[in-house]
């Protein structure tokens, strides 16, 4: 079966600040050593994703300089070229880059990014900010998904306020053909609005990274009905796991064998346009 894994990371340090880098780390003893202290170079990368089972794989930038850090959506989208398993996701941030919907538009036509992720509680700004509507009709049209952090962080400089998955409702009326993506599928405290939400808009998805496997029942006991708006992310290299264990607990869910096809990439590779 073909696996696609909608939400990793590529840890650089330098990038990152420390935190990031020790959780890590932490999660993963060992990681950035196997590379000499360094990120994996990209073939590197793609042959932990084979390792995994997984045979394409998100991997996203991030835009906030004042918290976690910033590794450039250029950066990515270079460190990707050339890797077709590898698929790029860009950053943009109000409160950090200027012109937002200037540089994303930038991004989409010149560096042909499919994927862009927000993360609200380490930029400090709510998903419905006007400044964001631009990006939001851009993402639109072009078939863009814009990826959305939704839940709690292990980090002490998040905000989850700005999570609050409230703030996206608006943007889904707002914009009904935009292909969001709602990261952490609501993590602690908002699995139920987030259920709701995919449930009841065409347009709203979720993904599954940084929740264990093992527990999905428990935090979407829906899950069989969410199958068809649900996509497997892993949240590498951050996970106390490695990529294939987790495939394969997705795979041995109670579910249908055609929710967990779904989940592991059909659905990905409808958003993604590839399908």
């Amino acid at each position: 079966m073909t696996v696609v894994d909608m939400h990793t990371h590529l840890i650089r340090p330098g990038a990152y600040v420390p935190e990031i880098v020790d959780f890590v780390e932490q999660q993963n003893p060992g990681y950035l050593a196997r590379f000499g202290g360094h990120e994996p170079s990209a073939d590197q990368f793609v042959q932990d994703l084979r390792d995994g089972g997984v045979d394409r794989a998100v991997v996203l930038a991030e835009h906030a300089s004042a918290t976690s850090g910033r590794l450039s959506s250029e950066a990515v989208a270079e460190y990707c070229a050339g890797h077709p398993e590898l698929i790029p996701g860009c950053c943009v941030n109000p409160n950090e880059d200027y012109d937002v919907a200037g540089l994303f538009s930038g991004y989409v036509r010149d560096l042909g990014f499919r994927v862009l992720k927000l993360l609200p509680s380490s930029q400090f700004f709510y998903p419905n900010d006007p400044r964001m509507y631009p990006v939001y009709a851009l993402a639109e049209e072009a078939g863009v998904v814009v990826m959305v952090h939704v839940g709690s962080s292990a980090f002490r400089f998040t905000q989850i306020k700005y999570c609050d998955p409230i703030h996206l409702h608006e943007v889904a009326r707002q914009f009904p053909r935009l292909k969001l993506l709602l990261s952490h599928a609501g993590r602690g405290f908002w699995y139920e609005q987030c259920s709701f939400m995919a449930l009841h808009y065409p347009n709203v998805h979720l993904d599954i990274a940084g929740l264990p496997p093992r527990h999905l029942m428990r935090y979407l006991p829906q899950l069989e009905r969410l199958a068809p708006k649900t996509v497997f992310g892993s949240d590498y290299p951050g996970i106390p796991s490695t990529i294939g264990a987790n495939v394969q607990a997705i795979r041995e869910l109670p579910l249908s064998p055609g929710a967990i096809e779904a989940i592991l990439h059909t659905n990905a590779e409808r958003l993604l346009g590839d399908s």
